[in-house]
């Protein structure tokens, strides 16, 4: 039996749309509500505590909705305040992490990120774990200009990434803000020779396994 719960899918912006559509197609029954804090969009500038706060008002407002899951669709947000999100909400929570792991595998790469996801403990402790050599580039006003379709800004962000890649011979780079998937095609266009990775697939099926346990 499909549970008549919702399962959120939550981000500042569209960014969340790249996990929310693969788990539309694999979950097609289930009801998935997508919920975005545009009035605060961008969340990739904002504090530790400023987003803390902001968690602490929305979690009241999940819970009213009595979900079976939420998917924490945001990168800043994961790596900032996930640990006190589930600490609040009685339901489980995922959330998208920095590709910094799977990096680690390549001789040369590199994780595009958010300024909050770059300065934040998780990212930090990640790359200490996993991959000190991985290099960290965080695109100016990036998610900003996918968000409201400024193909300028876009290109100029495209290439200075592809600026990066050639100097270092980089040959794998992780897309550390789940607005960046959105632009993947336009990425492999101007660098075919790198391979990206995208997180929303590992989230999907954390989804998935998650929700097997919960039946």
């Amino acid at each position: 039996m499909i549970s008549t719960q919702p399962i959120i899918v939550f981000d500042s912006g569209i960014g969340g749309l790249s996990i929310y559509r693969p788990l539309q197609v694999n979950l097609p029954r289930a009801n998935i509500l997508y919920i975005a804090d545009s009035v605060n969009f961008p969340y990739g500038d904002k504090s530790s505590d400023w987003l803390l706060n902001r968690f602490q008002e929305l979690s009241v407002k999940f819970s009213l909705l009595n979900p079976s899951l939420v998917v924490l669709a945001c990168n800043s947000a994961t790596t900032n305040i996930i640990g006190q999100l589930r600490s609040t909400l009685s339901c489980p929570v995922v959330g998208v992490e920095p590709v910094i792991k799977p990096l680690s595998a390549y001789r040369s790469s590199l994780a595009i990120m958010t300024r909050s996801s770059a300065e934040s403990l998780t990212t930090a402790k990640l790359l200490k774990l996993y991959g000190s050599h991985v290099r960290i580039h965080v695109p100016r006003d990036l998610a900003k200009a996918i968000e409201f379709n400024d193909y300028k800004q876009v290109k100029k962000n495209i290439h200075e990434i592809k600026k990066i890649v050639q100097k270092y011979h980089v040959e794998a780079i992780g897309l550390s803000c789940t607005h960046y998937p959105l632009i993947l095609t336009d990425l492999h266009k101007a660098m075919p020779d790198v391979v990206f990775i995208d997180p929303s697939d590992a989230v999907v099926k954390e989804v998935m396994r998650v929700l097997a346990l919960s039946k």
